[in-house]
């Protein structure tokens, strides 16, 4: 029992240290003062070429109705991407990208974001507001994720704007190491897997063995 809390806990630790979130501060920026790329770790998105990119705040809520994650500011990219508008988002290693975007006009239904990664389409998928779900009064949108390999993904919305709120980037390879599964044979645990102490009476756990202790 013991053995297995103990690497629940490590991979659930390395799974919430591995993750790398870029948003887009708590200040609005105008096209002319933005800058054209953002870092967290190893992760890096670059605005490519774009003419008229600009930053607001606006909260949104993002997530499902079990975990839910709200921001507060947006980055605005008018008009479909081409050669002239896009998003370059890098990643380290394999993992899992999840974009948090809404179409610019709330009454579009047509509008996608496309992830792309070495020419092959990752995820094209619809983004409007009718896909929200209400969460304890909220309303939330859903993510657009994708697997990824290490590397760069272009971030496309070929049919007109999007507004990106932010990019999270978990590694799927968690690098545990030395792990400690030993167990201490003094520790005594009750059935619903409890430390207690040595004078405990009632069934306990001490070393793997099951015994009553009076």
């Amino acid at each position: 029992m013991r053995k297995i809390f103990t690497l629940i806990a490590a991979v659930a630790m390395a799974t919430s240290m591995n993750a790398q979130t870029i948003t887009f501060g708590d200040v609005a920026v105008l096209n002319a003062d933005l800058q054209t790329e953002w870092m967290n770790g190893d992760v890096k998105l670059v605005i490519v070429k774009d003419t008229k990119p600009s930053i607001d705040l606006n909260s949104a809520y993002f997530g499902t109705a079990e975990a839910t994650t709200q921001y507060t500011s947006r980055l605005k990219m008018g008009g479909k991407s081409s050669s002239t508008r896009s998003l370059a988002l890098t990643v380290p290693s394999d993992g899992i990208v999840k974009v948090a975007a809404r179409s610019s006009n709330k009454d579009a239904i047509d509008r996608t974001v496309v992830l792309n990664q070495d020419g092959q389409d990752l995820v094209s998928q619809l983004v409007y507001d009718a896909q929200a779900i209400s969460v304890d009064s909220k309303t939330v949108y859903p993510y657009v994720t994708a697997n990824v390999k290490a590397g760069t993904i272009a971030v496309n919305f070929p049919i007109d704007g999007i507004n990106f709120y932010a990019f999270e980037f978990t590694a799927t390879t968690m690098g545990i190491k030395n792990v400690s599964t030993s167990t201490n044979s003094q520790e005594v645990y009750n059935l619903a897997g409890q430390r207690v102490s040595n004078t405990y009476k009632g069934v306990i756990i001490q070393d793997g063995k099951k015994s009553v202790q009076k």
